[in-house]
Formats: structure tokens, sequence, C-alpha cells
């Protein structure tokens, strides 16, 4: 590994900065991206820059998200690593009908539509969206991928919102090549969970790290950030 790239499970080498695609749907993350045309542009210029990591997610409009890389990317280019995630569901355009189900089923059809959507056989990272499924023990839906991993239909598996303890339960289940948490200059509720992974060479995916925030930085505080960065 360079300073410059990660490597995600031994074998998927990525540019250090990628791109996450949650925006490029309709407003509050429901329905298609409205310029649907403007978003093909934008994804195809990001990878044309050297963005070699695209992050999505089948709750993305729902699935309008995966459907326009698809559109935008297939047959992707060499090198190029699409993650997804599974496990939330949404009901509708308020936020509050947000939930996440752990049911063995669901997370398999999951994978499989998500995997047919982009048009791959095997998906590069696949993550777990959240911890907070309780229908199923959090340990038998680790198990799930872990079983698709088994399959091929998964190459490495990730965590995404879950607790350090949710953590160090899923690494004795099956290997966990990435963790990604909320975390920014106004928000370190993953620290301890990143903490945890680089201790034991986990990849940690920080996502948003400035997102939705209208804040003012100065001189000396957008150069500490690029050092973490760097």
């Amino acid at each position: 590994m360079t300073q410059d790239t990660v490597t995600i499970g031994a074998d998927l080498v990525v540019n250090r900065v990628g791109y996450g695609a949650m925006q490029l749907t309709g407003k509050q993350v429901w329905g298609e991206y409205p310029d649907r045309e403007g978003g093909i542009e934008l994804l195809r210029a990001i990878v044309d820059a050297g963005v070699t990591f695209i992050d999505t997610a089948d709750v993305y409009g729902p699935h309008t998200n995966e459907i326009l890389i698809h559109d935008a990317l297939h047959p992707y280019p060499e090198g190029l690593v699409i993650a997804t995630k599974g496990g939330f569901v949404r009901g509708g355009f308020d936020y509050s009908t947000l939930g996440a189900v752990g049911n063995t089923n669901y997370l398999k059809q999951s994978a499989h539509l998500s995997a047919r959507r982009l048009g791959v056989d095997q998906l590069d990272l696949y993550y777990l969206h959240s911890g907070r499924a309780t229908d199923v023990p959090f340990q038998e839906q680790v198990g799930t991928l872990a079983e698709l991993r088994e399959q091929g239909l998964i190459k490495h598996i990730g965590l995404s919102n879950v607790t350090l303890e949710q953590f160090r339960q899923a690494q004795q289940i099956v290997e966990i090549a990435a963790v990604t948490a909320h975390y920014n200059v106004t928000m370190r509720t993953g620290q301890d969970l990143f903490d945890a992974a680089e201790k034991t060479g986990v990849v940690e995916h920080v996502r948003e790290n400035l997102a939705a925030e209208s804040i003012e930085l100065t001189g000396d505080e957008l150069r500490a950030i690029t050092a973490v960065a760097d």
C-alpha cells in the first residue's frame, strides 16, 4: 500500500479518495436523481479523474442509485471497485419509514438483487448496512453474509453503522474487510470503531467528512484536516 492508495481485503487496491454516490438520488435520498444524464456524466467524470472506489447501497432510491451507476459505467473499467450495502428498508419519502431487517432470506435477496442491478456476478465489497436490526440476532446476520461469501456472491464483507462490540463479534465469525461510520469535524461517533479497525488491519471507510454541515474553516483547520487525509 502506498500513501495514495488503500488495500481492501488484501487484494483490492483503490485510491484513497473515493466517491459516495448517495446524493445521486431524489430529495431525501428517495427516487430518481432529477438530472439523470447529468448524474451519468458526473460518474464518468469522476472515474476519468482517477477515482477507483464508488460507494452505494440498495436503499439509496431505493435501487435507483445502483441502476444509475450501472448505466453510467458498465462494463466497468479495470480496477474500479463498487461497494454496496444491504439491510435497510424504506417505506416512503419520510425518513421515519427507514428501518433495518436482518432476516436471512431478505439479506440474501438483497445481495443477489444488488448484483443484478449492478450487472456483476460477484460484489467486490458488500456491507451490512446497519447493526440495528432486531428481528434476527446480529451474529446470524453476519453469518448470512459469510455464507454468501463462501458461495462466491460476495468477495469481501464490510460493516456499516455498527457498534464496537458488534464489530468484535463479527470478527469472530468471518473476516471483515472494511468498516464505515458517520464521522466528520463535528461528529466523531465512529472514533472507537475506527481505532479498533486500524489495530486489526481493517480498512476504515470514513464517510461524510464535511457533509451537511454549514461550517467555515480557518486555514489552520483545513491544513489539519488535509494532514489527517494524507
